[in-house]
């Protein structure tokens, strides 16, 4: 969410001064978790998949507000007086959180959704409304919008989706994804919001079909998404494989798929680009990065882990890089490395490998 995006302001407008003793956050970052906690006596609880944003979030929220994890526990359904929700870019986790709003509010609970109107809010207040019996639109300005819905004695009988694995309560989705280590295809568990969440992305595909053989490397995913690449370097029998992504719902997935295989050797940890705790160096290091923000197409992420590469590979390790072929990295990528290569390429995708890292 963008510093030009009014949802946060909107719906801070919208609330006024609610009454209640405990409330539910989904998104919005430092502007919605900071302006609510100068406004509401109880307690906060937050959610977000950005790991940046939710500690900026808790940050500004102050010592009343925790952080949820990608799933409420049974315990606490029931037990929210409000619930507010900065619509996210993704239909299906805005579902998923819409769900998991109902479960969590009280019988008269509400709920406050927002968001620009090229993010679809719209789309995601008509499933608030499928959901909770209705939603009463409240702000209509700055390209963006609110709507309220009031939880029910008895909702009404939920759309389809609401019963889709990983947009139900607590569910996770799965795909089936071919890794060339196993000869077929693996189930692995992923969750709105993350890169590619119900499909093996065909860049990913192409990376993995030219990998080579892990066995006994240390390997590092950047940006692993639900952990499909580092999964596939374990069971390839890489000796140690770590996964870094900024989301925390990739995150968990990514722990979940490696603790389902039993790769004891890999592990997973959420982090902004760089991550202090990484076991570097590392024989070799593959990545697709993402390159969108909303409807944008950025280059800071990429280029970060293409200088974070080069800073943890080891001595004729390699660094494989698989893109959009569209998006030009082979000159970022031998400002980096004394040795550049395109090892693979599909008329959509560019698959690079780059070794020797260039004195800094």
């Amino acid at each position: 969410m963008s510093d030009r995006d009014p949802t946060p302001e909107l719906l801070l407008e919208a609330l006024g001064a609610p009454p209640g003793q405990r409330a539910l956050v989904y998104g919005g970052g430092l502007a919605l978790a900071g302006g609510l906690a100068a406004r509401w006596p109880g307690q906060l609880l937050l959610a977000d998949t950005s790991s940046a944003r939710l500690a900026q979030a808790l940050a500004a929220a102050g010592p009343r507000a925790a952080a949820a994890g990608v799933a409420l526990p049974p315990e606490s359904y029931g037990q929210f007086d409000l619930a507010v929700l900065a619509a996210p870019q993704s239909r299906a986790l805005a579902r998923r959180w819409l769900v998991e709003a109902l479960a969590a509010l009280r019988v008269g609970g509400a709920l406050y959704l927002g968001g620009p109107n090229d993010l679809g809010i719209r789309s995601q207040i008509d499933d608030a409304a499928a959901l909770f019996g209705g939603a009463a639109p409240l702000l209509a300005r700055r390209r963006a919008r609110v709507a309220r819905a009031v939880r029910p004695a008895t909702p009404p009988a939920p759309p389809g989706w609401a019963a889709e694995p990983g947009v139900a309560l607590a569910s996770w989705a799965s795909f089936p994804a071919a890794l060339p280590a196993m000869g077929g295809a693996v189930a692995l568990a992923s969750l709105p919001g993350v890169f590619s969440y119900d499909h093996a992305d065909p860049a990913t595909q192409l990376l993995l079909a030219h990998v080579g053989d892990p066995r006994g490397l240390r390997a590092l995913d950047l940006g692993c998404g639900c952990g499909i690449i580092g999964v596939a370097l374990g069971l390839g029998g890489a000796a140690q494989v770590d996964m870094l992504d900024e989301s925390l719902y990739a995150v968990a997935a990514a722990q979940r798929n490696a603790a389902a295989l039993g790769l004891a050797q890999a592990r997973a940890q959420a982090a902004d680009v760089r991550a202090p705790t990484l076991r570097g160096p590392y024989d070799l290091i593959a990545t697709n990065p993402p390159f969108h923000q909303g409807k944008d197409v950025r280059y800071d992420v990429a280029h970060g882990f293409i200088a974070y590469a080069s800073e943890l590979l080891a001595p004729g390790g390699r660094f494989l890089l698989v893109a959009n072929s569209f998006l030009r990295y082979e000159s970022v990528l031998r400002a980096q490395f004394a040795q550049v290569e395109k090892l693979a390429a599909t008329p959509s995708f560019t698959l690079w490998q780059a070794q020797g890292a260039l004195a800094k």
